[in-house]
């Protein structure tokens, strides 16, 4: 199973997009890995998790075909993990040859919503909408789609619809990520899912938005202190495979923090700093 990080910010992206905080301005000076766009994973090269707006940007830099998305997982309908115009040129006169012609989308109630909505806006026409199937994903519930094995958990986000997270399996070798970005923390059932199932994950992304800041038990984000009991929850409860690798992802501008200083501070509890880009191999 290859992880590709491609987006590793928050909403407003690092430096923010119209920010000019001395984090900000850090961040701009030394590039690099300081460079961070919205989230959004790619599993090996037909599975893909949010649809933000630098979607188009990620294909760029990593040179990507983003047609062999066959499956399209989404968290949640803020603009920065759906931007649901993008859907609309998926084919007729804007796509030719297209290597995979169908892509399934699954989400909650909110996120097909909001497809409608810019559908509305924007037609994307017969052909092109055929070939996109919605399928609301039910959390505690496994389902198949691919060659994966998925299963969808609630987040605690927002309050108008149930945001999700996602456990992704690879039918054939077994490898799994459990990606829990956006969210404030993981529920206990989420947990007694897992350890009932024999859901065991090789990598695992967690949200640390607000960084060293201290956050409230409803916290719609998670921070270092929050991950790192997080991990030691699924590293107790048995839910990590041997050579597992844990990494945290999802960050603010607001956390004052470059990557080699967060690195200093998760070193400790062997948590490592996921970046736009990155790719993991298990």
């Amino acid at each position: 199973m290859k992880i590709t990080v491609l987006g590793s910010a928050a909403a407003e992206g690092i430096p923010a997009v119209f920010c000019n905080c001395e984090n900000c301005k850090r961040a701009a000076a030394k590039g690099g890995k300081d460079i961070r766009t919205r989230a959004q994973v790619l599993v090996n090269d037909d599975l893909m998790i949010d649809w933000p707006a630098d979607t188009y940007m990620h294909k760029l830099q990593n040179n990507l075909d983003l047609s062999k998305i066959e499956t399209l997982l989404v968290t949640h309908s803020h603009s920065d993990h759906f931007r649901s115009l993008d859907l609309n040129v998926r084919g007729g006169v804007f796509a030719h040859n297209m290597s995979c012609q169908k892509m399934n989308v699954y989400s909650n109630e909110g996120v097909k919503r909001s497809f409608d909505i810019a559908e509305t806006i924007e037609a994307c026409g017969q052909v092109i909408k055929q070939n996109i199937a919605f399928h609301i994903a039910e959390p505690l519930k496994l389902f198949s789609a691919g060659r994966y094995e998925i299963c969808a958990f609630r987040a605690q986000h927002m309050a108008s619809e149930q945001a999700l997270y996602y456990f992704i399996r690879e039918r054939d070798t077994g490898k799994a990520l459990l990606q829990a970005f956006d969210t404030g923390k993981i529920y206990p059932e989420t947990y007694d899912f897992m350890v009932k199932n024999n859901l065991k994950a090789d990598v695992v992304l967690l949200d640390c938005t607000m960084l060293a800041h201290e956050i409230a038990d409803n916290s719609t984000h998670m921070n270092m202190k929050a991950c790192i009991r997080a991990a030691d929850d699924l590293q107790q409860k048995n839910l990590l495979s041997e050579n597992a690798r844990v990494f945290v992802t999802h960050f603010s501008h607001n956390g004052n923090m470059l990557h080699e200083e967060i690195e200093a501070a998760m070193a400790p509890y062997n948590i490592g700093v996921a970046y736009d880009s990155m790719v993991v191999e298990v």
